[in-house]
């Protein structure tokens, strides 16, 4: 019997046969049942797997997880799956190798360190490499003259140090200057001994310079600390700008003028806010610029005391040039005189002391005779259509483009006398046109429709007949159309109602399933649909209507009745096994005739279906 060999995961990885050995599925040889000399491979895979496989090439046919010892970089690598990395530790290569999330690689060209997040490639440092020198900050520990260990920052470009930056000021003891620093000139011990001053210490303070300018350099600083520019202060003899507020603290204010002539003043008198002139009969103008140039939007005349909004040149004591609008109520002492071409008041209700409303004068006098009236009278606007009462001069009355209502008691009159009211028409008209009343008709013509005693005639030949005796209707060889569906055992039916119904008729079928085996043979619903499709086309019946199938099958009937073990004819052979032992085997079967009565148990179900969207729907199988 052969072995089947599984992964840890359970996944199978060879069927060995027997007699066999398997030296190309893994890197180790796999041995087969009964295999001769298997001792020797057996061995032959330990000591590989306690060596790992060392050798300076990876293993041709590796598993997930396999150990390799790589001779040739003395390192131990895992397969992953698509290749062998580096089971711990950092890389040390001149080259960027291989790497995988977590992997660290010490460039030792560059003398540079890297690691890998599984996306970028990450310099850990330094930033500079070993042709440029060491360049940068680096942070050192240095013991003062008080043997106290101060740390310090110090400045490296292309190798040379640049400079120092210390928190404090101290002096470095005589054994433990810092390379490259100069020494204090002015220390009084021979010899001199390294001064490390607060801030920044240049190495070469003569040739090294700060390209730009120190903010104090060109600032005044208060006591504070608090630095200003001279941006920060207003020029007494050049345009300047602030972003700050500027307040006078004084009654006096702010005075503006030309040389010693002061023309106008901004100040304050008591508790009240003054913009004055200072010249006698001096004009004062407020003006905009809505455009590119200003426009005087107020302007104040001395002489004549007036003022005129967006008027240079002032008639009236207010005279305005433009629209005016008052938000709240107006009040006109005298007269109003409106000169324009039209007078708009938005207003919801508007009283008017006379009693008269005179239309066509000026001036007091009527403006034109009646042809001159012509159109003339009352407007209602509309975004649907004006409503209009006017004077049609050609036939001397008033044309009115509505209805006219009366409210209820109200009568239409002509001088004087009743013309129309809600329910009646006047005695004079009445008599005119001879209308006295409708009582009962006999004969109705009205355009196409006929009305004669008991028929209702059309032109051309329709006519529908009641029968006043017994109530019968006849339409004569027409139809009637547009009834709805009956609710009530006499109410008529539409054709379309009664197909609906026969369509709707539930069916009933007996069907022999044996062999059906969609989708399953205790229920194969989807076939016996099938059938059901073929018989009744789910097309042909209304959504809704049922089909119920009688089914019968002999799927797994079991057959009693019937011997047949006495029917079984063996015969035997002798074997030798592996151990030389006699073991005896069936060689051979054959069957006589069986008689006997059988017997079949059917099972029987029923099938429900519904016609769902043109389809036979399954519902349930009992």
């Amino acid at each position: 019997m052969s072995y089947k060999l599984n992964k840890t995961d359970g996944e199978l990885l060879v069927e060995l046969a027997d007699g066999q050995i398997d030296n190309t599925t893994t890197d180790i040889t796999l041995v087969g049942r009964n295999y001769k000399g298997f001792g020797e491979f057996i061995n032959e895979n330990f000591i590989k797997m306690v060596e790992n496989f060392a050798a300076t090439a990876a293993p041709g046919n590796p598993l997930i997880g396999q150990l390799w010892y790589d001779t040739s970089e003395e390192r131990l690598k895992i397969y992953n799956g698509n290749t062998f990395r580096s089971a711990g530790g950092p890389i040390v290569s001149a080259s960027q190798p291989a790497m995988v999330a977590g992997d660290i690689w010490i460039d030792n060209e560059n003398n540079k360190m890297y690691f890998f997040d599984g996306t970028d490639l990450v310099l850990v440092g330094p930033d500079y490499d070993n042709a440029q020198g060491q360049t940068g900050f680096e942070v050192a520990s240095v013991i003062d003259i008080s043997a106290r260990e101060r740390v310090v920052l110090k400045i490296w470009v292309g190798g040379v140090l640049f400079g120092v930056i210390a928190k404090e000021e101290f002096l470095l003891s005589g054994d433990n200057k810092i390379g490259g620093y100069p020494d204090f000139e002015d220390d009084v011990v021979i010899p001199p001994r390294q001064l490390i001053k607060r801030g920044i210490n240049l190495v070469d303070e003569t040739n090294a310079w700060y390209q730009g300018t120190a903010a104090n350099a060109r600032a005044l600083v208060d006591a504070e600390g608090n630095s200003f520019s001279s941006a920060d202060f207003l020029p007494t003899t050049e345009d300047g700008e602030t972003s700050g507020r500027i307040t006078v603290k004084n009654a006096n204010g702010i005075s503006v003028g030309i040389d010693d002539t002061q023309y106008v003043a901004l100040k304050i008198e008591g508790t009240t806010s003054v913009l004055e002139t200072q010249q006698k009969g001096a004009d004062l103008s407020l003006r905009t610029r809505p455009g590119n140039s200003p426009v005087s939007a107020v302007t104040i005349k001395t002489s004549n005391q007036r003022i005129g909004l967006f008027n240079d040149d002032p008639l009236y004591e207010v005279d305005i040039t433009g629209s005016l609008r008052a938000s709240g109520n107006a009040i006109i002492e005298g007269d109003l005189t409106v000169n324009g071409n039209a007078t708009y008041v938005n207003v919801a209700n508007i009283q008017v002391e006379d009693k008269n409303i005179e239309l066509n004068v000026s001036d007091g006098v009527v403006a034109s005779d009646d042809a001159g009236l012509d159109g003339a009278g009352i407007l209602l606007k509309s975004t649907d259509s004006d409503k209009t009462i006017l004077w049609d001069n050609a036939n001397s009355a008033i044309d009115i483009s509505e209805n006219v209502n009366l409210p209820v008691g109200k009568e239409y009159k002509i001088n004087d006398q009743l013309v129309l009211s809600r329910t009646e028409l006047g005695p004079t008209v009445a008599i005119a046109s001879g209308i006295t009343r409708v009582g009962t008709l006999t004969e109705l013509d009205v355009d196409y429709l006929t009305l004669d005693g008991n028929t209702i005639s059309t032109s051309p030949g329709f006519d529908l007949t009641i029968d006043a005796d017994g109530g019968n209707i006849s339409v004569s060889t027409a139809k009637i159309t547009d009834l709805v569906d009956p609710v009530d055992a006499q109410d008529a039916a539409t054709k379309n109602y009664v197909d609906v119904q026969i369509a709707s008729e539930p069916l009933v079928l007996t069907l022999d399933i044996t062999g059906l085996t969609a989708p399953t043979a205790i229920n194969p619903y989807t076939d016996v649909a099938a059938i059901l499709e073929d018989l009744y086309p789910a097309a042909s019946k209304e959504n809704g209507t049922q089909a119920r199938v009688h089914c019968t099958s002999y799927t797994s009937v079991s057959v009693t009745g019937l011997d047949i073990d006495g029917a079984a004819n063996k015969s035997y052979l002798s074997v030798l096994t592996d151990d030389s032992s006699a073991q005896s085997v069936v060689q051979d079967i054959s069957f006589d005739p069986v008689t006997g009565t059988a017997t079949l148990t059917p099972t029987r179900s029923l099938m429900t279906f519904v016609v769902s969207a043109g389809a036979w729907d399954w519902q349930n199988t009992v």
